[in-house]
This record gives C-alpha cells, structure tokens and sequence, in this order.
C-alpha cells in the first residue's frame, strides 16, 4: 500500500510545501497492522502528521481484495479548512507483480471524525 499512500503524501507535501508523516493502521479480515510513513527521511521531523486508515476487504477474484482509505491530518494548509482525503480502489496479486488501481479520490474539508467503517474498537 506504500505504492498508493507515499505518492499521495509526497503530492500533498510538496503542493503545501510540509513535511507529512503518518501512522497507516491496515484494518483487515485477519486484524490490524499498523505502519509509520514519512515523505521526509528519519531524521527530518514532519511539519504535519496524520493518520490513515485503510479497510480492506476481499475481492471477486482469487488473490485480490479492494480497500478504502481516509485520511485526517491536523494542522496542514492551515486557514482551509482541509483535513485529509479519501480514496478507494482494489490490488491484485500475482506470481510475477502487484496490480493496484485507484478507481477515487477525494480530498476533504473539516472532516474530524472517522466515519463508522474506519471505526476501530477500544480494544484495537
């Protein structure tokens, strides 16, 4: 998912001009995975951080599975009101690659709290 998550960071970066980092929680069939994402190396404190879920859920066909993803990110393009994006599409597996296709994104305003499929429990 780095494929999808670091170019949008990198393009929201570089049009506010703010370093981003972000915890990217994986909520899956199989549980929750959790990763950190910069757009500036380790040693570069980021401007702005976020988080970014993404919900994953199986596809029509084998070795495939289609995902949605929200972002809220404080304190970015402060005085606009924007708070993050969205975005959806699906990833597909084979021996040689990984296929993955955005089919929507959306960028979003005063959006603060998670909608009820990016919920996660108290004791996740």
């Amino acid at each position: 998912m780095n494929e999808i998550v670091l170019p949008m960071l990198c393009e929201l970066g570089n049009e506010t001009s703010q370093q981003i980092g972000a915890e990217v929680v994986f909520m899956h069939p199989g549980g929750i995975n959790r990763l950190d994402v910069r757009t500036s190396g380790p040693s570069v404190h980021p401007d702005v951080e976020g988080e970014i879920r993404i919900v994953m859920r199986d596809a029509f066909h084998q070795d495939s599975f289609k995902f949605a993803l929200q972002s809220i990110m404080h304190g970015i393009a402060q005085g606009t009101g924007f708070s993050g994006f969205s975005a959806r599409g699906n990833v597909r597996f084979s021996h040689e690659s990984i296929a993955l296709k955005l089919t929507g994104r959306s960028n979003l305003y005063n959006v603060w709290a998670w909608p009820e499929k990016f919920e996660m429990n108290d004791a996740d």
